[in-house]
């Protein structure tokens, strides 16, 4: 493995069991370092001791939603790129009214988000 690859750091931020499992999955044999959470609030507690350089975030999620989750990381000093990963039909718009650079509709194609993961990391 590379150096880039040690590096390359994701949370995936999802209350989808599935889709964060096999998007884990994917990841990994990729060469990311892979975290999950199940929602906002327990992404700031991961934040708390790992420091990923992307974070996957989906927008609809119980106990803390992605727009929560955006106030909360902007206030944080030392803070990930987000991409935003959502079903969303106006992800473009959620992401331009959120000012967040980074962002995939679901579902997508493997090479799309790989894509879109590493222009994020090459951007933190």
């Amino acid at each position: 493995m590379n150096q880039q690859n040690r590096t390359r750091r994701v949370l995936i931020v999802d209350d989808d069991d599935d889709f964060r499992t096999s998007v884990a999955m994917v990841l990994e044999e990729e060469g990311w370092n892979v975290r999950e959470a199940r929602h906002g609030a327990e992404a700031l507690d991961v934040l708390r001791e790992w420091h990923p350089s992307v974070m996957m975030l989906d927008w609809r999620m119980p106990v803390m939603d992605g727009g929560e989750t955006l106030k909360h990381l902007r206030q944080r000093a030392r803070r990930p790129p987000v991409v935003l990963v959502t079903a969303s039909a106006q992800v473009e718009e959620l992401a331009t009214k959120h000012r967040v650079r980074f962002h995939i509709g679901k579902p997508f194609e493997v090479d799309r988000l790989l894509d879109v993961l590493d222009q994020a990391h090459r951007a933190a």
